[in-house]
């Protein structure tokens, strides 16, 4: 008998989690087109009829049936459709155990060609509340993130493990991300000074330890603005802004537009 385990592998398992935050079809015209669009999350296009184009540092895209397209969190790019696109789409996240998503690895879009068959079993399942859909798009989605993955070593080839201590800081920063969270208050529930703690962080993780918690902050903040669930008000409370205003200047620093504004500016 021959027995193989990676622990390694097996322990990563359960760290690698995939975000769906929007999926529908829609039928498009002329008035799809926007310029310089830059997200947080990526996107995957199912053409299922039509044509349009997307842009970015000076490489044009044409958008044809029966391709996929995958366009990377990230990835300034513009686009436009002259007259008619039917399209699947799909707003999602690959966040590693850090928190950060795969997908900042890659700087292209992603062409998959010669898909119709799977564009349109997809086309057909986001429109019917099943079980069996839920498994069979998640099964989908992950085989394209694979085929992605595979292509890029610098994605595939990123770091996942880390020391015991630095996986109770993240698992700790989760549990109780606040904007008053501060490197004091983790140093002492982990029982090192926040010297140490800071050098240890960012020996591991290769950025400062406020850099992380400021980054997961406006993550959760972004998805929440878009998601349009909550009043800028109790999202602002939920994440422990001391008022809505401090919170909306926050958010404008880092995404260069009111979270108002980015709500009503959400595009497909």
């Amino acid at each position: 008998m021959k027995f193989i385990k990676s622990s390694e592998l097996f322990a990563n398992m359960d760290k690698i989690h995939m975000d769906i935050s929007e999926m529908a079809y829609v039928s498009l015209g002329k008035d799809w087109n926007a310029q310089q669009v830059c997200s947080v999350f990526n996107r995957i296009y199912m053409v299922i009829d039509g044509e349009a184009k997307i842009n970015y540092n000076g490489k044009v895209i044409a958008l044809k049936p029966g391709n996929i397209y995958v366009i990377p969190a990230g990835l300034t790019f513009s686009y436009s459709c002259e007259k008619y696109l039917e399209k699947v789409y799909f707003h999602f996240s690959v966040l590693m155990p850090d928190y950060h998503d795969i997908f900042n690895e890659i700087s292209e879009c992603i062409i998959i060609h010669n898909q119709k068959k799977l564009i349109e079993e997809m086309s057909n399942k986001i429109s019917e509340n099943k079980i069996s859909n839920v498994f069979a798009i998640k099964a989908a989605l992950y085989d394209i993130i694979f085929k992605c993955i595979s292509s890029e070593p610098k994605a595939d080839n990123k770091n996942i493990n880390y020391s015991e201590q630095v996986v109770k800081i993240q698992d700790y920063i989760e549990t109780n991300l606040s904007a008053s969270l501060t490197v004091s208050k983790i140093a002492e529930t982990m029982f090192l000074s926040p010297s140490k703690l800071r050098k240890l962080f960012k020996k591991e993780m290769g950025k400062p330890i406020g850099r992380y918690i400021d980054d997961r902050l406006m993550y959760i903040a972004e998805r929440q603005v878009r998601s349009g669930e909550y009043s800028l008000n109790e999202i602002s409370s939920m994440l422990g802004f001391c008022d809505q205003f401090y919170f909306s200047r926050r958010f404008c620093e880092r995404y260069g537009i009111s979270p108002l504004k980015y709500r009503k500016k959400f595009m497909l």
